[in-house]
């Protein structure tokens, strides 16, 4: 189904509804990214196309799932989240607000659960499991640097001279660069995340947040835990992008 449109998230729920049979888990891994600096297109309309699937999509699909969800004990919502949630770099700023979003909708969800609990011996039967995953970068669609340079050069050809002109020159170039070495380095092993996904399905008690990653990776949440400035500081030491005009 297509997550951004409501008809076809409602026909999905009424097929599972009329099934039967009990709903037990759901994963939101839909989502969909762009490469660029956030002033750069028209208006905010590239903005609003990964928040339609990286985000209303998610609580689209969870709103209608839930009333199925909460009929079964010790049902999940798992949401995809993503190392992005947690560090907002540089040139993927679209990505991360989405990201952020998903943390944050997964967060509120599961408190507001907690809150509607039954208490006593039946609670922990009865409740319903909000889980997010983050996965660090791997090499799927979603980092392809062909992909990534064709939506870089919409963007670039969208975008108002008066904001291009704040820009280095050969800036998609540096770009093209960048995303290279992000796919050179992205993880290959597609099922360590297929089996935290199945993790957080089967688990009779699922915890709320699992990561998967490298020990790099790990380096980088530990660093989103610090100061704003070493983060800041960190991430402008690591893009290429940057530079004067000449």
């Amino acid at each position: 189904m297509d997550v951004t449109k409501q008809a076809e998230v409602e026909a999905a729920a009424r097929t599972l509804l009329t099934s039967g049979l009990p709903l037990w888990a759901v994963v939101n891994n839909a989502g969909i990214a762009v490469s660029g600096f956030l002033d750069w297109g028209h208006d905010v309309d590239d903005l609003r196309r990964v928040f339609e699937v990286n985000v209303f999509g998610v609580v689209r699909v969870a709103k209608n799932c839930l009333p199925l969800l909460r009929e079964t004990p010790g049902s999940r919502l798992i949401n995809v989240g993503s190392l992005a949630g947690r560090v907002a770099a540089p040139n993927i700023g679209h990505y991360c607000m989405s990201k952020h979003s998903v943390r944050a909708f997964s967060d509120a969800l599961r408190r507001e659960l907690q809150v509607l609990a039954p208490r006593g011996p039946r609670r922990n039967s009865a409740s319903l499991h909000v889980i997010t995953i983050e996965p660090t970068f791997y090499r799927t669609n979603i980092v392809d640097a062909a992909i990534g340079a064709r939506v870089r050069e919409r963007m670039w050809a969208e975008t108002a001279d008066s904001v291009r002109v704040s820009y280095p020159e050969h800036l998609l170039e540096r770009m093209r660069r960048a995303q290279a070495r992000v796919d050179r380095f992205s993880r290959t092993n597609l099922s360590e995340v297929i089996e935290t996904m199945v993790e957080a399905v089967i688990r009779l008690h699922p915890k709320p947040f699992y990561r998967c990653c490298g020990l790099l990776d790990h380096a980088i949440w530990a660093l989103a835990a610090g100061p704003e400035v070493l983060v800041d500081l960190a991430l402008k030491l690591r893009s290429s992008v940057g530079g004067s005009r000449r």
